[in-house]
């Protein structure tokens, strides 16, 4: 009985060191598994921060351009004109900003909505129209506010694209 219970004994031992050596190898293939899960899920969030840092900045680019033509321009028909189009661009430029916002990890969040203007800042279509009933008389002193106030919303557009691709760039850049 004592040969047979040796075996016995071995044979036990040797079942339950291949199915701990099986639940550690399992064990060691979901960690695997998860790491590789969420690598692949970081990358897919930078793909998707960087297609929308890039819609952004294509729709912040119009913006700027837009802005720049009509500070060029004293025709009021151009400006109602610029304006139309500024509606269709700022929409957009929304639409992308939002898209953003929806992957953006905190720090991009943080830049985006972060500390600025304790007033809201004025909507570019509404200083486009100023602009353009302004430049019925564009000698007055209403039409030179009017400008300014437009200088003014480009400056800001600008500081705010170039912080924005400076977290997006170090978001994108970081390991």
């Amino acid at each position: 009985m004592s040969a047979e219970r040796s075996t016995l004994v071995t044979a036990i031992i040797a079942a339950a060191a291949a199915l701990l050596g099986s639940v550690v190898g399992l064990t060691g293939s979901l960690v695997t598994t998860n790491q590789q899960l969420a690598h692949d899920r970081q990358i897919r969030l930078r793909d998707e921060v960087k297609s929308g840092w890039l819609e952004l900045t294509r729709e912040t680019r119009n913006v700027i351009s837009l802005l720049a033509e009509a500070i060029r321009s004293t025709s009021p028909a151009f400006l109602a004109d610029a304006r139309d189009r500024a509606l269709a661009v700022e929409k957009s430029r929304l639409q992308a900003e939002t898209a953003l916002l929806l992957v953006a990890p905190a720090g991009i969040v943080e830049t985006m909505t972060g500390p600025g203007p304790a007033t809201p800042k004025r909507s570019i279509p509404d200083a486009l129209l100023e602009l353009s009933v302004a430049a019925q008389r564009p000698e007055s002193p209403e039409f030179r506010a009017a400008l300014n106030s437009l200088k003014e919303i480009q400056t800001e557009v600008s500081t705010e694209y170039v912080g924005l691709g400076a977290a997006c760039r170090a978001y994108l850049t970081a390991e």
